[in-house]
């Protein structure tokens, strides 16, 4: 069989997520002016296409993946957020960040 394979229940990754080249395309024109919300029934393929920015980051943006499906408390949901970007700063980033301070 030519094309992804069916993933059901795990986020489809690589070549199994099916060609959603426009969605995704369209995503980021409306992430380079603001926000955006994904919503979707579930099942969908939305965590699929999120991993696809992801995984495929356009120039000049930082993409944190990050699973927040079970917390509730908002100062856990910022704290895991800018734990997740703290790990995309570069050593040369964190190295002008000390000299700053």
């Amino acid at each position: 069989m030519d094309g992804p394979s069916f993933v059901i229940g795990n986020i489809a990754r690589g070549d199994d997520l099916w060609d959603r080249g426009e969605i995704i395309e369209e995503i980021w024109r409306v992430l380079e002016k603001g926000n955006i919300l994904l919503k979707a029934p579930r099942r969908f393929g939305k965590s699929s296409i999120m991993y696809r920015l992801y995984e495929k980051p356009r120039e000049g943006f930082i993409v944190v993946f990050q699973d927040t499906e079970g917390i509730n408390d908002p100062v856990d949901f910022i704290t895991t957020l800018l734990s997740g970007i703290q790990q995309h700063e570069s050593t040369g980033d964190k190295f002008k960040r000390l000299l700053k301070k």
